[in-house]
């Protein structure tokens, strides 16, 4: 009898589970596509690794665990990745202890620069971007489903998910030990649950509802500190909603409370290491209201190429939504064009602009764009329906929805191509053994921050820290200097801030002799100069 109610169990679990994969089918499918496209980007380059942050928060998650500390000692970004991520890695450290892969000192990495850096332990990387991969297809399910509410067919929840998995942005970003990812998905996470409550049939918002989106938000800002702006979301949330529906007083007490409480507890150093968590932060600030060298000025302007750069489609049809949204006064839409629009003219009210920085918001475009699509195909069907094939009316539709999305959508497709087939890698390897060949034997060499690894073991090498450029009397030292496109040799391109130091680049040219040039296009170049031309 026991056997045949476990059996009888296992047949009622499996049918609640087809059943829950058939009527949630958008969600999932959406976000294995987002994790397929995002996967290659895991091995991207391995044991080379380009992205100057990556190394940064490998080496602070890596401490955390041989520490056994649950502060991270550096708040340039608030800690939920960092927890999220020293879990994962003091896992990944104990397999490989138990299966004889080495002890967790041995997952520490080897000095090296920011341009690429080397790992002497790719399956802790591995683990640690798939934590990305996982957050970010979430963050695609999460956008299928806001989508669909408000849309009210799962076909263009499909349609946002598709769009959301494949932004350039967010397959470079998707797969990365960054914490974009995840800010991007907390974000939409606070977005869903505020479109929820503006679109509920019931009255009073539940407590589960007000500590779910104070957990949300509270996460949101722990990942990131830009969705700090998600405030003015809940705000303008709470002021649209009709007065019956409105939480009560205690009810956003407490939404504030719990977000408060959350925050903190996904990064404790604000409380319990305060002097260096004040500290990282006034010059994180400092360091966006001043500037980054090659990353500074006309952030608006440069904010929107970035959009069309990376989800022209999506930014297309989003712009038909929100005029729809106008038209039709459909308020629930404007909650989440309102946190696209002001996220952006904040984020492009500072100095310094990074194309990931629009990650919390590229999920809120893809849901608008996908109302924007449903839009123009209802367009199209009203024409078709009126009877006359060849009226001017269904003429104009069509006209219309080929002009705006066919050159979008094709760009769409060739940037997600790019982008993808970048996560190869292989470009790390190829460049790491030119260099590494053309290093001259018996010689001291001076790498700039962003040249490719060198084994420094093997080699007099010497990375510089930072953009500052040598003096003549440092550079006295090394017998040869290897310059790149992302380090020093930016400042050719930005001759008019920084003339100095551009000055003393192509002084630095002109006086040595050049070895040797490797080039990537004209986005990344290496050149191998010597100093003594005697020699």
């Amino acid at each position: 009898m026991a056997v045949v109610d476990t059996l009888r169990s296992v047949r009622h679990w499996s049918v609640a589970m087809r059943r829950a994969l058939a009527r949630n089918w958008h969600l999932w499918s959406t976000a294995l596509l987002a994790a397929m496209i995002r996967l290659p980007g895991v091995f991207h380059g391995l044991p080379y690794v380009r992205h100057p942050d990556e190394p940064v928060n490998y080496e602070v998650v890596h401490s955390m665990v041989v520490r056994r500390s649950p502060l991270p000692g550096f708040y340039d970004y608030p800690s939920l990745q960092y927890t999220v991520q020293a879990v994962v890695h003091a896992a990944y450290a104990t397999f490989a202890r138990l299966f004889g892969q080495g002890s967790l000192t041995g997952l520490d990495m080897p000095p090296g620069g920011l341009g690429t850096n080397f790992t002497n332990s790719p399956g802790a990387w591995i683990a640690a971007r798939l934590v990305t991969v996982c957050a970010a297809a979430l963050g695609v399910a999460l956008v299928a489903h806001l989508a669909a509410r408000l849309s009210g067919s799962r076909s263009w929840g499909v349609v946002a998910g598709v769009l959301a998995a494949v932004s350039r942005i967010g397959i470079t970003t998707g797969a990365v030990i960054t914490p974009d990812a995840l800010a991007g998905t907390t974000a939409t996470a606070v977005v869903v649950l505020l479109v929820h409550r503006f679109t509920a049939t019931v009255e009073a918002p539940s407590r589960r509802w007000t500590v779910l989106t104070g957990s949300c938000l509270g996460l949101a800002v722990g990942a990131k500190y830009n969705n700090v702006l998600l405030l003015i979301l809940v705000a303008a949330t709470v002021a649209l909603l009709p007065a019956s529906r409105r939480p009560t007083r205690a009810g956003i007490a407490l939404l504030i409370g719990v977000s408060i409480g959350v925050g903190l507890l996904t990064t404790p150093g604000a409380i319990l290491d305060v002097s260096t968590f004040t500290g990282n932060v006034r010059s994180v600030l400092d360091h966006y209201g001043t500037g980054h060298v090659g990353a500074e000025g006309n952030t608006l302007t440069t904010n929107l190429r970035f959009l069309r750069d990376s989800d022209p489609l999506a930014a297309v049809l989003a712009a038909v939504a929100v005029v729809g949204a106008v038209a039709q006064r459909r308020r629930a839409v404007g909650i989440v064009a309102g946190w696209v629009v002001v996220y952006f003219l904040a984020i492009s009210a500072v100095t310094v602009r990074f194309d990931r920085n629009l990650t919390p918001v590229l999920g809120s475009l893809a849901v608008l764009a996908a109302l924007g699509a449903q839009q123009l195909w209802r367009l199209l069907r009203a024409t078709y329906d009126a009877g006359d094939h060849r009226s001017l009316r269904r003429a104009a539709a069509g006209v219309l929805v080929i002009a705006l999305v066919v050159p979008a959508g094709v760009s769409q497709v060739d940037l997600a191509a790019r982008a993808v087939r970048r996560a190869g890698g292989a470009h790390l390897a190829t460049s790491a053994a030119w260099l590494g060949d053309r290093i001259p034997a018996g010689t001291s060499v001076l790498l700039d921050a962003y040249s490719p690894w060198v084994d420094t073991t093997t080699a007099d090498v010497s990375y510089s820290r930072g953009l500052a450029i040598p003096s003549v009397a440092e550079l006295e030292q090394f017998d040869t200097v290897v310059l790149t496109r992302s380090g020093w040799g930016r400042f050719l391109g930005l001759a008019d801030q920084y003339p100095a130091e551009a000055a003393r680049v192509m002084r630095l040219r002109a006086d040595a002799c050049r070895l040797d040039r490797y080039s990537e296009g004209t986005a990344y170049w290496i050149e191998v100069l010597r100093l003594d031309c005697s020699t």
